[in-house]
């Protein structure tokens, strides 16, 4: 996922997109924060607080209601994500509370920050990250090292 959390693309090429896809990556990186309960309980996840999922539900409408088709260039529909989100996120401030960040729950703008900047960089193209052949290519290294291990040598892959 490094490529995915790279700062976004800076090019004048538009990213074309229908809306139902836009919102189908919004959701598949949304989901790729997802850990299991063993690891974090779901009461922590910032994957399943009412702030991230206010904003899953405004950017899907948002989305929805400008058209079939978003046309923007990388920094564009980021900078638009980003003000949706700004709305909405502002919604969870008390009166007369001037800062946004202070209002939230701790590292939740810079959860949402990255995952606005995966989901963008997923529809620019960016590589997402290992292919199906490199996780051939590390299974069969893995088994490699493992079978020198089970035979009671060191772990060092001599080719």
């Amino acid at each position: 996922m490094e490529a995915l959390d790279a700062p976004v693309l800076v090019t004048e090429r538009e990213i074309e997109a229908s809306v139902e896809k836009v919102c189908g990556v919004l959701e598949d990186m949304l989901g790729g924060f997802e850990v299991p309960s063993s690891a974090t309980p779901s009461a922590l996840s910032m994957v399943n607080m009412p702030e991230t999922q206010a904003v899953l539900l405004a950017l899907q409408e948002e989305l929805h209601s400008a058209g079939n088709v978003v046309q923007a260039t990388p920094a564009k529909l980021l900078h638009s994500l980003e003000m949706e989100v700004t709305k909405v996120l502002g919604r969870f401030m008390a009166d007369g509370d001037e800062d946004l960040a202070a209002c939230l729950p701790p590292g939740l703008l810079e959860f949402v920050a990255r995952w606005l900047r995966r989901t963008v960089n997923d529809l620019s193209g960016v590589y997402r990250g290992v292919t199906d052949g490199e996780v051939d290519d590390l299974s069969s290294q893995f088994g490699r090292v493992r079978m020198v291990t089970d035979e009671g040598k060191t772990a060092r892959n001599t080719r």
